[in-house]
């Protein structure tokens, strides 16, 4: 899925200043020593491949946003509702939702076979949606952990997560 040569590691090796020698009995480990020399263009430099910020759009590697709150306060419990009028009608407080509980309830026990339909049909967006946002992500360039989140709220969300990664595509293309 991603890339096989992509690196994984963004540092810089710097010798140790004195060999080894594990038959050495006395004083302190040879990596403990402090005392290496650092120059000071070495100790003050910035190294321009360091990401300067994880989640910024110039860093792509590691790029997530989280959709608004707004979504998951609409989207999940819709689809929650959803599944109890198909799973158990009865849990639906009609006393206190007088239009909308009662219809769901009649939609329930009348006709579960449709809830069931758009239950089904729900479940199956989230998950083509996810698998696509995967897809999208290995396309952009993203690591692995950035496309699990993007899977896992393209799943729960659905399409307003989708649609953050479609506009990073379209001006990565850019």
């Amino acid at each position: 899925m991603q890339r096989a040569g992509r690196s994984y590691l963004n540092c810089r090796y710097e010798p140790l200043q004195r060999p080894i020698n594990n038959n050495e009995g006395e004083g302190p480990a040879p990596y403990m020593d402090d005392n290496i020399e650092r120059s000071e263009s070495s100790a003050n430099s910035f190294d321009p491949k360091m990401a300067k910020k994880l989640t910024s759009p110039e860093n792509l590697k590691n790029y997530f946003r989280v959709v608004s709150v707004f979504w998951y306060l609409i989207i999940v419990p819709a689809l929650a509702f959803t599944f109890i009028v198909w799973y158990e009608p009865n849990w639906i407080p009609v006393k206190y939702l007088p239009y909308i509980g009662e219809f769901a309830y009649n939609l329930g026990t009348k006709h579960s076979f449709l809830v069931l339909v758009i239950n089904i049909f729900a479940l199956g967006a989230h998950v083509g949606e996810a698998i696509y946002a995967l897809h999208l992500c290995d396309q952009i360039g993203l690591t692995h952990a950035a496309a699990f989140k993007w899977f896992i709220q393209t799943f729960i969300v659905g399409f307003p997560s989708l649609r953050i990664l479609l506009k990073m595509k379209k001006k990565n293309q850019k």
